[in-house]
């Protein structure tokens, strides 16, 4: 009895059926998967774009120069190759500055040639040496003057003069030079008619010299209308060191 009893009781204990299923799904798959997105790519290329290129583009050409006007012709259209009378003032007479087309054209050097009429013509320009460069103590160091001009006749022996004064900077005369003569053809010849240099040199003048006054002129013996005078060309006045 007491067996059945205890055979009983134990179906009972395995036949109570425990339903204590444990539904605790954790899988323990950690969803946490810290992808561990900090990459750390160093963008910092740290491109050194200082090329330090040198644009020193130093020639050698010294551009800081004090222009040196020795030598140089400090007349303005010396020679006529402006086609005019431009940098001349007239005083008196008729100029003319002629090229080709002139039947008697025969220019010293360039295209053009001054010519006179029947007339005295006669024109000037006054240099101020200041004013185109030079200064006071280049000019008082006396620097030689060179002053030239190229002058021909046409068919006979026609009058021609210069005058070239050095003045100080009242316009008072230092020093002078001039002539005043016939043109050195033999006779009533077109043959002769040939260009010849009249020249100076000033030197030891003394200081204060500022300015340069340069004067010609001439005419025709003939007395023939139109632009028969004396022809003039390559007028230079330059100062010397």
């Amino acid at each position: 009895m007491l067996y059945s009893y205890i055979f009983h009781t134990r179906l009972n204990s395995i036949a109570e059926t425990d339903t204590g299923t444990d539904t605790d799904t954790d899988t323990g798959t950690d969803t946490d998967t810290e992808t561990d997105t900090d990459t750390e790519t160093d963008t910092d290329t740290e491109t050194d774009t200082d090329t330090e290129t040198d644009t020193d583009t130093d020639t050698g050409t010294d551009t800081d120069t004090e222009t040196n006007l020795f030598g140089v012709n400090l007349l303005s259209n010396p020679g006529a190759e402006a086609g005019n009378m431009s940098g001349w003032t007239v005083s008196e007479g008729d100029w003319s500055a002629l090229d080709s087309s002139d039947d008697y054209w025969d220019p010293h050097s360039g295209a053009w040639e001054f010519a006179t009429s029947n007339v005295l013509a006669t024109r000037f320009q006054e240099i101020d040496l200041i004013a185109t460069g030079f200064t006071a103590a280049q000019l008082d160091a006396q620097p030689t003057v060179r002053v030239e001009e190229w002058f021909r006749e046409i068919f006979r022996p026609d009058p021609y003069q210069i005058k070239v004064e050095l003045r100080d900077d009242t316009h008072a005369v230092i020093d002078t030079w001039s002539v005043s003569k016939d043109s050195p053809g033999s006779g009533e010849s077109y043959e002769d008619d040939i260009w010849f240099l009249e020249s100076h040199t000033f030197e030891t003048y003394g200081t204060g010299l500022r300015f340069i006054y340069f004067e010609d002129g001439g005419q025709d013996s003939e007395f023939w209308a139109g632009n028969f005078g004396i022809r003039m060309d390559d007028a230079w006045v330059s100062l010397q060191n």
